[in-house]
């Protein structure tokens, strides 16, 4: 159903061409958005999110689409005030890392971009209106952003009273609320852009097309964040939260969040997952004419071995009798949180030396073996370190608060 929307896109940027061109969706301080540049981005966007299902879902994505374009009309318009330039070759690398993300090389990305109706002058747009935001938050209020020696070490100082209580690694999406009026229709696009996520698109990529926080530049993440460094009402849902949860709409004066929780430890404490483990695999990769027979037999023999196997270093003795084209290989030092959840949980309580059970994927059957343990060496952050978190921390908050004031400063004529 995605393909079916997205064709509808081309065709009607083709049939329609003219009429595109000339009508005006929305005049920003007098500056157009025409419908051509709508169709250009919406294409762009569901190329980004994986497709809508349907017309109604397109009819919603054009308004969130088309309340983005304002923020940048007005970013951009902001940039020009002030006379802040980004270089085209920012604008070709940061092309050529959007493309390399969708496994594109930069010339096959602009055929891609075509097929969902979009181009690469559209997406280059967002880009530049991306870097002119930073630039000229970075240029006007970087002065501005007063932290004393004292800041930083009571900064740390409450880091080391917090020890053993939870920090989190959270991604936002934020939506600013300029308007108290505007509450309940702020929450609905926040519920509009969840409902994006859950239905299978990256939310690193909704928070870049969708957040009005300059976190967006980064896909919403926020990095590692106390609880006393979050708004109260963002406390209080993200300490109930599972990992990898998405919340719902929340709240808070300024604005409405969604939150992603990546996950969780204890500050300056040596949690768990952090234990690194040294891990050595031994993998039998399937091809063309790997049978079940020969898994069953492969597997079998694994199970009669095992038990003679103590030691990491019998490692290349243990290949050497089982089937034809198993490898070993060392990972190295890779910690459990790296690890993910599933493979942490059957390697965390694995003896040294002692190979793990037969564990399948779609590309081969693999063996892990457990070489070594290291316990994490747990240091509070340096002076430069917490100087930076607290400079961007207060940076993003300006950058909320300014362009809100555009906004309610703007004239904007929807038609």
């Amino acid at each position: 159903m995605a393909a079916t929307v997205a064709v509808s896109l081309v065709a009607l940027t083709a049939s329609s061409a003219q009429e595109i061109l000339e009508k005006i969706e929305v005049l920003v301080n007098d500056e157009v958005i025409s419908a051509y540049d709508l169709q250009q981005r919406m294409g762009l966007v569901v190329a980004a999110t994986g497709g809508v299902r349907n017309q109604e879902e397109l009819m919603r994505l054009r308004d969130q689409v088309l309340s983005s374009m304002v923020d940048e009309k007005l970013q951009l318009q902001e940039a020009a005030e002030f006379e802040v330039e980004v270089s085209e070759d920012e604008i070709n690398d940061a092309y050529f890392r959007v493309s390399s993300n969708f496994n594109q090389t930069p010339e096959s990305f602009e055929q891609f971009l075509a097929q969902y109706g979009s181009s690469k002058f559209s997406l280059t747009e967002q880009l530049r209106a991306e870097f002119a935001w930073q630039m000229l938050v970075r240029g006007r209020l970087g002065s501005q952003v007063s932290i004393s020696d004292q800041d930083v070490e009571s900064s740390i100082e409450k880091m080391k009273a917090n020890t053993g209580k939870y920090e989190y690694r959270l991604s936002e999406i934020y939506l600013i609320l300029d308007r108290p009026s505007r509450a309940e229709i702020v929450k609905q696009q926040a519920a509009r852009l969840i409902k994006q996520v859950t239905d299978g698109a990256q939310f690193t990529v909704v928070a870049r097309q969708f957040s009005e926080s300059a976190t967006a530049a980064r896909g919403g993440d926020l990095g590692w964040v106390a609880e006393d460094q979050m708004a109260p009402e963002v406390e209080a849902v993200v300490q109930k939260m599972a990992l990898l949860e998405i919340s719902e709409p929340i709240a808070t004066p300024g604005g409405v969040y969604v939150i992603q929780l990546r996950d969780r430890r204890r500050i300056l404490s040596a949690d768990p997952l952090d234990v690194q483990l040294d891990v050595t695999q031994v993998v039998f990769p399937f091809n063309s004419e790997t049978t079940q027979e020969i898994i069953d037999d492969w597997v079998a023999k694994t199970e009669a071995l095992r038990p003679t196997v103590t030691s990491c270093e019998q490692t290349p003795a243990f290949v050497e009798q089982l089937p034809e084209g198993t490898v070993h290989s060392r990972i190295g030092l890779i910690s459990l949180r790296d690890l993910g959840p599933a493979l942490a949980a059957k390697l965390e309580p694995l003896a040294e030396g002692v190979p793990s059970l037969p564990l399948a994927a779609q590309d081969g059957i693999r063996i892990f073996f457990v070489c070594g343990r290291e316990q994490p060496d747990i240091q509070p952050p340096d002076f430069d370190t917490v100087y930076s978190r607290l400079q961007e921390q207060r940076l993003t908050m300006m950058a909320r608060r300014y362009l809100r004031d555009l906004r309610r400063d703007a004239i904007v004529d929807y038609r």
